[in-house]
């Protein structure tokens, strides 16, 4: 049975979308495309007559949708953990989280991964405020959309760059704008450090800022 997914990456001024086409044995890119529009959440009109647009462009009822998000508002840390459970380390991390946060943890929503490293096991954790992944939610179904799945942008590629076969060499993947950054530190076929800040406003050599934030980054991590 054919299955069409449309995936996507929702920035403030525009959206990247790929139309995937999966069966039984293989998943192809059918089309892809950019929205030209500006996502403002004062007024979002723009954006959602435009999403509609390219839906009844597509001719393909019954879509499954999966959307990134920009990394703006996200917080990101690492916390060593005492155990691989899954289950007990959801338990302790809002915990460990709190005094760590500018915001209260019941306001934002959480998840994170497990990595290792030297024996040691580490809660990779990301946190974004609700209010702020219910407006693209909300976005989306008023387009006709209810997404399966709203992660935020550049963890799908950092994902599949740790699963792939160069996977085990350390590699960076940047994903962002003037405005705005994320870094993925991926090796050892995992992701091993993820980091989300806004550049100083001061200041004109824009590579030089974002490389002293690589360099203290790398040089944070080479240390746990």
């Amino acid at each position: 049975m054919t299955k069409r997914t449309l995936t996507l990456d929702i920035k403030e001024h525009g959206i990247d979308w790929v139309l995937l086409r999966s069966g039984l044995r293989n998943v192809t890119i059918e089309k892809s495309g950019q929205l030209v529009c500006r996502i403002d959440k004062a007024a979002p009109q723009d954006a959602i007559t435009a999403i509609k647009a390219l839906r009844k462009s597509l001719h393909a009822p019954g879509l499954t949708c999966i959307a990134a998000i920009e990394g703006r508002g996200l917080y990101t840390r690492s916390i060593g953990v005492p155990f691989h459970d899954r289950r007990k380390v959801r338990q302790i991390l809002p915990l460990e989280l709190e005094a760590t946060l500018p915001v209260a943890i019941d306001d934002l929503a959480l998840d994170f991964r497990l990595t290792g490293n030297n024996g040691t096991t580490n809660a990779l954790a990301a946190a974004m405020p609700r209010g702020q992944i219910d407006f693209y939610r909300e976005l989306l179904r008023e387009t006709g959309l209810d997404p399966g799945l709203i992660t935020f942008s550049g963890l799908p590629a950092a994902t599949l760059l740790a699963a792939g076969p160069r996977g085990d060499k350390t590699a960076l993947l940047i994903d962002g704008d003037t405005d705005h950054t994320t870094l993925f530190v991926v090796g050892n076929h995992q992701l091993l450090c993820l980091r989300s800040w806004t550049p100083p406003i001061t200041g004109s050599d824009m590579a030089g800022r974002l490389k002293s934030a690589i360099d203290q980054t790398l040089e944070a991590i080479s240390h746990v």
